[in-house]
């Protein structure tokens, strides 16, 4: 009986059998060496397998990442996380270095005055800016009470044939708007709220200067 022996690859510590046709080399030493000696070529291949199977590809992946995702998804929710945080930091540093500039400075502004010559824009932007402050003036009782004493101060001006430069609302008050308004509360009756404030409830009265019962400087 003739015993046959396999010859085993030349490569040191294989012990895949060897491949005459192969030159003496196992089938996985000999693709690695035809790979790493033709390695444009390679590229080439997989290029072009890439393009025939790119669906297969993206499913393949897709479901592989909703495996991962179901067997422990903290991981994706960090991830999504850092990259949103990232993109946030990233849109605020080129809005910061754009809009900081000189130049975004002038053509913003003339922008905005071609944009006011057209009645229909002006028109649009008082809208916007009326339902703004309306919006404003029911949610935040203080930028209310600025609106208010403004508004007060700059009729009591136009009577009289001025401009709102010689006075400020806010600034004639002798305190902060935060300490106005907590004076105004401190005087809140049973039932009194900023949310029922206006023709309905209750609203603010303004004495004038001259029925003040002590001088202004005194109060």
């Amino acid at each position: 009986m003739v015993e046959l022996r396999m010859s085993r690859c030349t490569i040191e510590e294989c012990e895949n059998e060897a491949d005459r046709r192969m030159g003496g080399l196992c089938q996985r030493h000999y693709h690695r060496r035809w790979r790493e000696a033709n390695k444009e070529r390679v590229k080439a291949i997989q290029a072009r397998w890439r393009d025939q199977h790119r669906d297969r590809m993206n499913a393949a992946a897709a479901a592989r990442m909703r495996q991962l995702r179901a067997i422990d998804p903290e991981p994706f929710r960090e991830a999504n996380r850092r990259s949103r945080d990232r993109y946030i930091d990233f849109y605020k540093h080129r809005q910061r270095q754009r809009t900081t500039t000189p130049e975004y400075r002038q053509k913003r502004n003339e922008r905005y005055a071609t944009s006011m010559l057209l009645p229909e824009h002006r028109e649009k932007h008082r809208a916007i800016m009326r339902e703004y402050a309306a919006l404003r003036r029911r949610v935040d009782p203080v930028f209310a009470l600025k609106e208010q004493l403004r508004s007060r101060l700059n009729s009591a001006l136009r009577r009289r044939g001025l401009s709102a430069v010689f006075g400020s609302g806010v600034a004639g008050l002798g305190c902060s708007i935060i300490e106005f308004k907590s004076y105004i509360e401190a005087l809140f009756l049973p039932g009194m709220t900023w949310d029922n404030r206006g023709r309905k409830g209750w609203h603010l009265d303004h004495m004038p200067l001259h029925k003040l019962p002590t001088p202004l400087g005194q109060r």
